[in-house]
C-alpha cells in the first residue's frame, strides 16, 4: 500500500512539473512548434484501447485536473491537455487534442482545448459542449 502511494506522490510531483514546463512552452514557443509536439493535424486518434490503458489514461487526467488546482501560474485547459497528450504519449497512449471556439453575446471569441484518449475525455471535458471544435491533432503511437 505504502508503495503505490510513493508512485502517486512521483507521479503528482513529476505532473506539477511537467504543468509548469508545459505553461513555459506556450508562452515562449511559437505555435507551429508547440503543434509539432502535438502530432498529426487534422487527424484523430484511434477510440479503442486496452482497458488497462483507458483506466490508465482516466487515472492521469483526474491527476492532472488535481494538480492543476496547485500551481502558482495558470495551467487552464491548453495547458492541462498538452501535458496529458505528453504523459499519455510517455505511456504509449494514443491521443487527441481538439481546440474550439464559442462566441460571447458581446462577440468576443473564447477558445478551449480538450484531450481525448480512447472513448474518453479526459481533460476539459466539463465545458467542451459549450464550444465547437475548429482543430484537431492526433498523437498516434505505433504499437497501437
Amino acid at each position: 500500500m505504502k508503495k503505490l502511494k510513493l508512485k502517486k506522490c512521483l507521479l503528482i510531483i513529476v505532473i506539477w512539473c511537467l504543468l509548469g514546463i508545459t505553461r513555459i512552452m506556450i508562452l515562449t514557443i511559437p505555435f507551429k512548434k508547440v503543434a509539432a509536439i502535438m502530432g498529426k493535424s487534422k487527424e484523430e486518434a484511434i477510440k479503442v484501447l486496452t482497458e488497462r490503458d483507458q483506466r490508465r489514461a482516466k487515472k492521469l487526467g483526474n491527476l492532472i485536473s488535481y494538480v492543476s488546482n496547485y500551481t502558482p501560474w495558470d495551467s487552464k485547459c491548453f495547458v492541462q491537455a498538452l501535458t496529458g497528450l505528453m504523459l499519455l504519449s510517455l505511456f504509449k497512449i494514443p491521443s487527441t487534442i481538439y481546440f474550439g471556439i464559442r462566441k460571447q453575446q458581446t462577440n468576443r471569441l473564447l477558445a478551449h482545448a480538450w484531450l481525448r484518449a480512447g472513448e474518453q475525455v479526459i481533460t476539459g471535458d466539463e465545458e467542451r459542449r459549450y464550444f465547437i471544435p475548429v482543430a484537431k491533432y492526433a498523437k498516434h503511437i505505433k504499437s497501437y
